[in-house]
C-alpha cells in the first residue's frame, strides 16, 4: 500500500506511506506529474490513458468541487511480465487544507484498505 497527499492546484505531492512495491521508486515529495509518470511506467497503453484521465489534476479538482467523498477503481499493472490489479482511490476531505486529497494505492487482493 502507498498513500500520498496531493495538492492538485499546485500539482505537488507528499508521501504519507511508502510502498513495499519494489518495481518503482518514488521520492518523499515532488511534482504530481512525476508521481503519475512513475505509475505510468508499469501500465499498458490503454490502462495508462484511462488512469491519466481519471487522476488528472483537472479531474480531481472538478470532483472535489462536488459532493464526491471518494473516487477510484481497479487498474491493470504489468510487473515483470505478470498482470496485477491495483486499486487506486482518491479521498476528498473538507478538513484537509488547501484542497488537498489523499490518493491510496493497494493490491485488490490485499485486505488492508486505506
Amino acid at each position: 500500500m502507498a498513500i500520498f497527499r496531493v495538492n492538485p492546484q499546485i500539482k505537488k505531492y507528499v508521501s504519507i506511506k511508502q510502498s513495499e512495491f519494489y518495481y518503482y521508486t518514488i521520492t518523499e515529495t515532488g511534482d504530481y506529474d512525476d508521481l503519475l509518470a512513475s505509475f505510468n511506467a508499469i501500465m499498458d497503453n490503454s490502462t495508462k490513458k484511462e488512469f491519466n484521465k481519471y487522476f488528472s489534476t483537472e479531474n480531481i479538482i472538478k470532483l472535489s468541487q462536488g459532493e464526491v467523498h471518494e473516487f477510484g477503481g481497479d487498474f491493470k499493472w504489468e510487473v515483470n511480465g505478470k498482470s496485477n490489479w491495483m486499486n487506486v482511490t482518491v479521498l476528498f476531505d473538507k478538513f484537509l487544507s488547501n484542497g488537498d486529497v489523499l490518493i491510496c494505492f493497494f493490491y485488490t487482493n490485499n485486505s488492508s484498505y486505506c
